[in-house]
């Protein structure tokens, strides 16, 4: 509450009748007041002969009024949260759909998100709980966005074949102003089918033949590295694999002998590595938020 304070006995009987019991602090240009009972501050302030006409006195109830304010809000807020947190986590049950209970905020895949297991491994093991308890299939929570589990192989050959017209969503996210993300495991609909039908070719047989030999031949040279690694000592072998898989992809998909194996510096690889660390905390930030984000938000925002 903020009060102008008048130099009239009206205004001085008003105030007084009006917050009387509040602890104050006067406040003005030339002098000021500690916390002290209303009718001490009074006395106070009217004994000041320099005091500015237009001072104000801020007392607690302003204070307690804003507190109040905030508590509301807060409870308002957590209330909503909990009423939509309820709502997302019962899709599944609304529909009668057996499954596992997500936990907040994650759903059911914590350990993925916490880096402790890939989404193979989760699935793998809803996979095996849901087919142990006779389901034919099973809803699950990617944190905040429902996903199936489909058990039995008649309902998994019906959504492949007979009724995938249905079934075509990846559930990825896709920007329309960003190229990478134009790929086939994200991309739906009728665009997905046309770069299929563009793709299909580079792996006919004849194709993964002649790719093979490259395979093998990257392969040998893999063999060689871990033959020269000393037994005693300790190896990265998340490193000597990706440089496996740069040479891997160089040969079969650009031509190009990249020999990282050999050689750790070798420029496909060091470019390489620079766009993937450049991207490692964005790309987890990308891979999460459209788990629990709307995508039409997401594309509103150019994400």
């Amino acid at each position: 509450m903020l009060v102008s304070c008048m130099q009239n006995s009206s205004s001085r009987w008003w105030m007084h009748s009006l917050v009387y019991p509040v602890f104050s602090v006067y406040v003005s240009k030339c002098s000021s007041v500690s916390p002290v009972q209303w009718e001490t501050a009074m006395r106070a302030v009217y004994r000041i002969s320099n005091m500015d006409p237009c001072g104000v006195v801020i007392g607690s109830i302003y204070i307690n009024h804003n507190l109040a304010i905030s508590v509301s809000l807060v409870a308002v807020f957590l209330t909503l949260a909990a009423v939509f947190v309820k709502w997302c986590y019962g899709f599944w049950k609304r529909k009668g759909v057996p499954g596992p209970e997500p936990r907040l905020p994650f759903g059911n895949i914590k350990d993925f998100i916490l880096k402790r297991k890939t989404l193979g491994e989760i699935w793998k093991k809803i996979y095996f709980d849901l087919k142990a308890k006779g389901h034919k299939f099973g809803g699950v929570y990617q944190m905040f966005t429902p996903a199936l589990v489909v058990v039995d192989i008649e309902l998994v050959k019906r959504i492949l074949q007979v009724d995938f017209q249905h079934f075509w969503g990846h559930g990825a996210f896709i920007n329309d102003k960003d190229n990478m993300s134009f790929h086939l495991f994200n991309l739906e609909g009728p665009r997905w089918k046309r770069d299929r039908a563009k793709l299909s070719p580079a792996f006919t047989s004849g194709k993964m033949k002649m790719m093979f030999q490259l395979i093998v031949s990257c392969t040998d040279e893999l063999a060689k590295v871990l033959d020269e690694t000393k037994f005693n000592n300790p190896v990265d072998i998340k490193d000597i694999m990706s440089r496996f898989t740069t040479d891997v992809i160089g040969s079969c998909a650009f031509g190009i002998e990249c020999n990282s194996l050999k050689d750790p510096n070798e420029d496909f690889r060091t470019f390489g590595r620079k766009v993937t660390d450049l991207l490692d905390l964005e790309g987890t930030v990308r891979q999460f938020i459209p788990l629990f984000v709307p995508h039409s938000l997401l594309r509103l925002i150019n994400f």
